[in-house]
C-alpha cells in the first residue's frame, strides 16, 4: 500500500521549536536533527503499521503510533502519528525531557 504523509500544524510547530532550540546552540546539530527527523518521516511512509503504539495510546486512543529517532549525539526524539486508510498524519513531535502527550495535545482533543 502507498501512503501519503501529512504533518499537522502542531507537529510542524513542535519540529520548528526543537530545531530552533538546537540551532541556537549548534547549527550543525540542528542540521543533524533535521536529517534524523526526515529519516523518521521516510520510515513512517514505508511501513507505518510496523511502528509501535505510543505509550499514551491506551489513554488517548486514535491508534496513536510513534517512531523513535535519534541524532548522532544519541539524543532521542519521537514523532507520533495516526494512520487513517492511506493517510498518515504526524500529530506531535517530542524530544527528551518533554512531557507526554495529553488529549488536549491532539487534533480534536
Amino acid at each position: 500500500m502507498s501512503y501519503s504523509l501529512n504533518i499537522h500544524p502542531d507537529a510542524e510547530a513542535d519540529a520548528e521549536q526543537i530545531a530552533s532550540y538546537i540551532g541556537e546552540r549548534s547549527l550543525e546539530g540542528m542540521l543533524r536533527w533535521l536529517d534524523a527527523y526526515k529519516w523518521a518521516q521516510e520510515r513512517i511512509v514505508k511501513a507505518p503499521l510496523l511502528c509501535s503504539l505510543a505509550h499514551e495510546e491506551p489513554i488517548l486512543g486514535q491508534g496513536l503510533r510513534q517512531i523513535l529517532f535519534k541524532t548522532p549525539s544519541g539524543k532521542r526524539y519521537r514523532a507520533m502519528f495516526i494512520v487513517d486508510g492511506d493517510q498518515i498524519t504526524i500529530v506531535r513531535v517530542r524530544g527528551h525531557g518533554q512531557a507526554d502527550v495529553t488529549p488536549e495535545d491532539l487534533p480534536n482533543g
